[in-house]
């Protein structure tokens, strides 16, 4: 029972080493830095002087030239984020993190990705609905590698931090602030330090933001006849950000639930009379039956509006104004 306090001593120089991170300047153009660069790219621009639509459009080229002329010229222009990004919304982004897959980049470089486009999602005037849950689906997969490598390290410190307590424990009951000061050396000077890597709880607090930002732009079609199905769906992907451990704990995964309920009773609230009839059939056979994966999340305090009635109650509301109803015929058809 006595090693029990002394071991915890050593936690806040683990906490201090995984939580160490550099800033992420200029770490994406960096990544290019000797790759050979013999090429002259030109783009076509229109009568104000703009790069095109197809140009906006076009794969990024991985060679200091390439990314130049990306970041000067396409991610710069007005235009990418008012046109071409609704259109083509996880592509660029999507090439970005494949390149960081091939070429080995940090967890820093990943980061750096999310962020640059963060801010470029924060002005784009919409995206579509049915975008975002193909690219939730892809994140487990394009994030595997800087998920998995907090378990290395871990595995690592866990290592060094066993070996000095079972060979050097009487050091440390003599004294601790000296075997603690050795114990830390020996844990910075392992190579794992090296490239000063951001922690899993800094990184999937990036992610954990940028998918809110698409939520928060997230619009959906009157016309669809899969609207209902698609923000079941949406949900239903966060949760599994969840499970992989992407979206780190219940309460983030209850933020981005909530973002996601919001923003759809928004859409409920513009577009509600224009929806079908048979949206309405379906969302409330679901809501009578229950929404599993926004049940099962307690709310933050017991006593305030749930996820699954923010949406009964913005589906009552406009399935009576688009019938001519009463609102307690629907009640009752939700709970019957």
């Amino acid at each position: 029972m006595k090693k029990l306090p002394l071991l915890l001593l050593v936690l806040p120089f683990f906490i201090q080493l995984i939580n160490s991170h550099q800033l992420s300047t200029n770490i994406i153009s960096q990544t290019v830095r000797n790759v050979p660069d013999i090429e002259i790219i030109t783009i076509n621009k229109n009568q104000n002087y703009e790069p095109t639509l197809e140009e906006l459009y076009k794969n990024i080229t991985f060679t200091p030239s390439g990314l130049t002329c990306y970041f000067k010229h396409i991610y710069n222009c007005p235009k990418y984020a008012q046109e071409a990004l609704p259109a083509i919304p996880f592509k660029h982004l999507e090439e970005f993190l494949n390149h960081g897959i091939k070429t080995n980049q940090s967890r820093n470089y990943t980061s750096a990705v999310f962020r640059l486009f963060d801010k470029k999602f924060k002005s784009i005037p919409y995206l579509n609905s049915e975008e975002l849950v193909p690219f939730l689906q892809k994140l487990p997969a394009l994030l595997e590698k800087d998920l998995e490598s907090d378990q290395k390290r871990k595995s690592l410190i866990k290592k060094i931090i066993r070996f000095e307590l079972e060979n050097n424990f009487e050091k440390l009951k003599r004294n601790p602030d000296l075997f603690i000061d050795n114990l830390a050396e020996k844990i910075i000077e392992n190579d794992f330090t090296s490239e000063n890597e951001i922690s899993r709880e800094h990184f999937c607090f990036t992610i954990m933001k940028f998918i809110e930002t698409c939520l928060n732009k997230t619009i959906w079609s009157p016309v669809d006849n899969d609207i209902w199905e698609n923000f079941m769906n949406t949900g239903k992907e966060l949760t599994n950000l969840k499970e992989v451990g992407i979206i780190r704990d219940n309460d983030d995964l209850d933020d981005c639930q909530w973002t996601l309920t919001t923003r759809f009773c928004f859409f409920l609230s513009l577009s509600g009379t224009a929806l079908s009839v048979d949206f309405y059939e379906d969302a409330c056979k679901e809501l009578s039956k229950g929404i599993k994966h926004l049940d099962e999340i307690t709310e933050q305090e017991e006593l305030i509006i749930s996820k699954s009635a923010s949406i009964k109650d913005a589906v009552i509301l406009n399935y009576a104004s688009l019938e001519n109803e009463s609102l307690e015929y629907y009640k009752n058809k939700l709970n019957s």
